[in-house]
């Protein structure tokens, strides 16, 4: 007895060992040369194809990050405005034959167009057609889900306008039925999220499984404008997490940076973070829309690295700013960079 036994258990350890381990099937970083996404990306990877741009509008590519704390990817990120409609096909197709899928993806929304109106988000397609779309729903300004479900919670209450890491579990049903998403905002990323707890849920039309994706903003006239980052795609929750980086970066920068203001629009307050290859000197610059300088954040020697600033709202003489768009600017050396701002308020 004690031998089988011992057989047994070293059977078992032996098919741990050798069982295939999970991996992310589908992951997409942007990590593309800045400017348009049309033909970016390799059929690799669990991919079918290239990105296409299908439909006027603006999709691009830019060298910057999103940072939520939970994800913390960096490489690109990609801007979605003017009515940019992107796709990208799947290696193969993802059946509905009762397995439970994950998608994450981040996000953010960056205008301030109504948005009764307007619409961001991914969508699952199969073929041409539509089937469940994750983002900001139309006429709301929350994120959430859209499917064919009645009666069940399409709206997370978070607005999309702060940003988030939004996770989606799928539960196929296997049949003809309608199958169920759930959707939920900057979940804990070590503890599967319980479905219970799901921010949204609709049912959707799964049956035939899904095998494209779509990236997409709009309607004219009203073009909303939205971030996106690290779209995966796994078998498991784990998987959507085991390639997770911390903001830390063991390889020094090649070049100054000034990235995204997060959050972006903001009230009262945003936090601009940029990095520099090497100790410079440096000027960080708020401007109005008229180009005026309304306040100076930084300007002084700073070593090489990360670094992070608040802006407050206000101006030189601490008044508050008023409502609208702003502008920072790095100036480092011979290196000039600008991004927008905006305060809502």
């Amino acid at each position: 007895m004690r031998i089988n036994v011992f057989w047994r258990f070293l059977i078992l350890y032996v098919l741990l060992l050798v069982w295939p381990a999970g991996a992310v099937v589908l992951t997409e970083s942007f990590d593309y040369p800045e400017g348009d996404l049309a033909g970016q990306g390799d059929a690799t990877g669990g991919w079918g194809g290239a990105w296409e741009q299908a439909e006027r509008g603006v999709v691009q590519v830019f060298a910057e990050f999103l940072n939520f704390g939970k994800i913390t990817e960096r490489g690109g990120i990609l801007e979605v405005s003017e009515g940019g409609t992107t796709y990208r096909n799947l290696a193969e197709l993802w059946a509905d034959d009762g397995s439970v899928y994950w998608i994450s993806m981040l996000y953010i929304r960056i205008d301030d167009i109504d948005v009764n109106d307007s619409y961001n988000g991914l969508s699952l397609f199969r073929g041409s057609t539509e089937l469940l779309y994750i983002g900001k729903p139309w006429a709301t300004r929350n994120l959430g889900l859209d499917g064919t479900g009645v009666g069940i919670d399409s709206s997370s209450g978070f607005d999309a306008y702060d940003g988030a890491w939004l996770v989606t579990k799928l539960v196929m049903t296997g049949d003809k039925t309608n199958d169920l998403a759930y959707l939920w905002i900057d979940p804990d990323p070590n503890v599967e999220p319980d479905t219970v707890d799901a921010a949204a849920r609709v049912q959707w039309r799964g049956s035939n499984g899904f095998n494209r994706i779509r990236i997409g903003s709009g309607n004219p006239p009203d073009q909303a404008e939205s971030f996106y980052d690290e779209i995966r795609i796994a078998d498991t929750y784990a998987e959507l997490t085991t390639t997770v980086k911390t903001a830390e970066s063991t390889v020094a920068p090649q070049h100054h940076a000034l990235f995204t203001n997060f959050p972006n629009p903001f009230n009262p307050a945003t936090t601009i973070s940029f990095v520099l290859a090497k100790s410079d000197y440096v000027n960080l610059d708020v401007f109005n829309i008229q180009g005026e300088k309304i306040k100076t954040l930084v300007s002084g020697v700073l070593p090489a690295g990360e670094h992070a600033v608040m802006w407050n709202g206000t101006d030189e003489f601490t008044n508050p700013a008023a409502s609208g768009v702003y502008f920072c600017r790095l100036r480092s050396g011979s290196s000039t960079e600008s991004r927008k701002m905006m305060l809502l308020k």
